[in-house]
Formats: C-alpha cells, sequence, structure tokens
C-alpha cells in the first residue's frame, strides 16, 4: 500500500469522508523519517476527495523576533 493510501485510509478510520472539510495544523517533522511532503499532501486530497476542502495554515515566524515580537499583516 502507498504512503498516500495509508494516510487516506488512516483518515476515514478517523471519520473524515468525501466532501469534508479537513483542517490540519500539524508539524511535518512529528511524522517521522520515510514519509515526504508529497505522500501527505496526497493521502489528506485523497481522504477529502474532489469536492472536499483542505485547509493548510502557512505560519511563518521568522519575522517575529524578541525585537520585533508581533506578527504584522502589512509587513510579513
Amino acid at each position: 500500500m502507498k504512503m498516500k493510501e495509508l494516510i487516506a485510509n488512516q483518515l476515514e478510520n478517523l471519520g473524515v469522508k468525501k466532501g469534508d472539510c479537513l483542517l490540519v495544523h500539524s508539524s511535518f517533522k512529528s511524522l517521522g523519517k520515510g514519509i515526504t511532503a508529497n505522500d501527505v499532501i496526497e493521502g489528506l486530497i485523497t481522504a477529502v476527495g474532489e469536492k472536499g476542502t483542505l485547509i493548510l495554515p502557512a505560519l511563518s515566524y521568522s519575522n517575529v523576533t524578541e525585537e520585533s515580537p508581533f506578527f504584522d499583516i502589512k509587513n510579513t
């Protein structure tokens, strides 16, 4: 079984159905070795299907530092 199918099957076992809206907030590193970002994305897309919605927040803290501790929507 391909990794994307394994991910899709595991999500289905958790109750994710085709057409669902799925918000994923996770650390890629925490998924372990031997899995690619492509595997994860394809598995998530397979799980929700063509009519589903996949939401992956992209948070960048590279501009938030000790000197500039707040996220500034106009400059980030």
